[in-house]
This record gives C-alpha cells, structure tokens and sequence, in this order.
C-alpha cells in the first residue's frame, strides 16, 4: 500500500511539474516574441533618427540659406564694417534697455501694491478692534444738540 501512494504522489508530482513547465515555456516564448518586437521597434526609431538628422543637415546647409536668403530677401545685405562692433563695452547704454530699472520698479510696485493692501486691512482691524475717540468739543455738541430736541420735543 505504501509503494502506491508514493506511486500515485509521483505521478501527481510529475503532472504538476510538467504542466508548470508548459506554462512557462509558453511565457517565455510570449516575452521572446515581445523583446523582438520592441528591438525591432528601437531600429526602425534608430534610422528615422538618422533620416531626420542627414535631413537636418541637408536643410540646415550654410549654402541653402544663402540661396533662400537671396531669393526670400533681396533687399538684405552683407553688414558693412562700420556696423560690426568689436567691444562691447561701446554700445550706447540708451538704446540698451535696463534690466535693473525695470527690475526695481517691479519691486517697486508690488511693495506699493503690499503696502497698500496692508493699511486698509490695518484700517479695518484698529476699527473694529477701538471704540471711537471723543473729545470734549464732541461732547459738548452732541449735549447742545440733545438738549435741543428735547426742548422742542418739550413745546410740541
């Protein structure tokens, strides 16, 4: 009885191990299948690459610019020499504009903008946060203006 049931084990085992490889080899063929796939993928991306940039180049070619400039843009020359400036240091700063000063008024407007935006918020606290100021000359007044209405409510 012991020998079937190691018999009927090894059975089971083998049928469980062969059907395990199965499954795998035909994994493995799928993941061949797809690294063939993307290789040939990465080739064919590999000489477009190479189309574009022979194209590039071919289009990018000082000599076609001069001929599609001459065609295009008659009326442009070649800078005389007076033109070209060699030191920098001699462009007139008026024509150059001033990143600085731009920088600085930026700035500028946005402490104003702050500024401002924090006195009405400083406004609306101290408002709600003190009672009024009276002085005495309110006072006064408003005593005078009491007395008056009462003693016109008085005669009606």
């Amino acid at each position: 009885m012991n020998l079937k049931i190691y018999t009927y084990a090894l059975l089971l085992l083998t049928l469980v191990v062969g059907f395990a490889l199965y499954a795998i080899s035909g994994d493995v063929h799928l993941l061949n299948k797809n690294i063939n796939n993307l290789e040939s993928k990465i080739e064919k991306r590999k000489h477009d690459i190479a189309v574009l940039r022979a194209e590039f180049y071919a289009l990018s070619s000082a000599e076609r610019i001069e001929i599609l400039s001459k065609k295009y843009l008659p009326e442009l020359k070649a800078p005389k020499s007076i033109q070209i400036i060699s030191d920098v240091s001699k462009i007139d700063k008026k024509f150059t504009p001033n990143v600085e000063k731009s920088k600085k008024k930026e700035q500028n407007k946005i402490i104003k903008a702050n500024t401002k935006s924090k006195a009405k918020f400083n406004e609306k606290q101290v408002k709600k946060s003190t009672p009024p100021i009276i002085t005495i000359e309110d006072l006064i007044k408003k005593t005078l203006i009491e007395d008056k209405t009462s003693i016109v409510l008085n005669k009606n």
